[in-house]
């Protein structure tokens, strides 16, 4: 939710009529992604904070059952009804140290959304994270083919914030750019990149450049992710600016 900003559905049709590819993210607001279903160019994906944190205590078969259980439940009918049209992020911001865990985990939600249609992606990591040798242990190796065979029904997530409010490239790749470490693991291991979305990248959580620079920083975010096909679609946190910037 935007909090009474306006303009955003202009933005939406203009890429729509001329052709350019969008994306479209809520949080909690089936209806907004539905309103878009009909448009072409939008790749749409839908959370419910519901599912954001994994039940970790229990095995990573027990914990996939009882989240799918708990997705159905909080689903709205809008985005049940469009299963095959939306993606659905399961997860926010996951526990690094439970990496291994986490690619079993969703290895197993993979089976369920298969089985009822759906299309997932995940974890959606924090920025700077994981560690760049968790994208080569046992479960996320698993994870990621099964996402290089499914490429339209399974998708990773990432944050990549730079952390700073006057560079979005400061630190990078090891904050920004990050995204490199799982596609390194990905050729080493022969596997075929995956379907990756970056949810949230920006700069700080409430603050960013002045507009010219923030300008120069949104070109510099797209040329270095169009080095990377698969990488579908990128969310700006956000254009909301904090101090003097808003």
């Amino acid at each position: 939710p935007c909090h009474g900003c306006t303009g955003i559905m202009e933005l939406f049709r203009a890429c729509e009529r001329d052709g350019i590819p969008f994306g479209v993210y809520s949080v909690e607001n089936g209806g907004m992604i539905a309103d878009m279903v009909g448009f072409k160019q939008a790749t749409l994906i839908y959370r419910t904070l519901a599912t954001d944190v994994a039940p970790y205590h229990l095995t990573p078969a027990q914990a996939a059952a009882v989240q799918w259980d708990k997705l159905m439940t909080f689903l709205p009918t809008e985005i049940k009804a469009n299963r095959g049209r939306v993606w659905v992020e399961v997860g926010n911001e996951q526990d690094k140290n439970k990496a291994d865990w986490l690619g079993w985990y969703y290895v197993e939600l993979a089976g369920y959304a298969a089985r009822d249609g759906y299309r997932i992606c995940g974890p959606g990591w924090s920025t700077g994270e994981p560690e760049p040798a968790h994208w080569s242990t046992p479960g996320w190796l698993a994870f990621l083919r099964l996402c290089a065979a499914n490429p339209d029904r399974l998708a990773v997530t990432v944050h990549e914030y730079s952390l700073d409010a006057d560079d979005i490239m400061a630190s990078a790749p090891w904050l920004v750019g990050r995204v490199k470490f799982l596609f390194d693991a990905c050729k080493a291991a022969n596997i075929a990149p995956p379907t990756v979305f970056v949810t949230e990248a920006g700069w700080t959580h409430n603050d960013l450049p002045h507009a010219e620079k923030a300008k120069q920083d949104i070109a510099a975010l797209a040329k270095l992710y169009a080095q990377y096909p698969t990488v579908k679609a990128a969310f700006l946190w956000s254009l909301i600016g904090g101090g003097d910037k808003k």
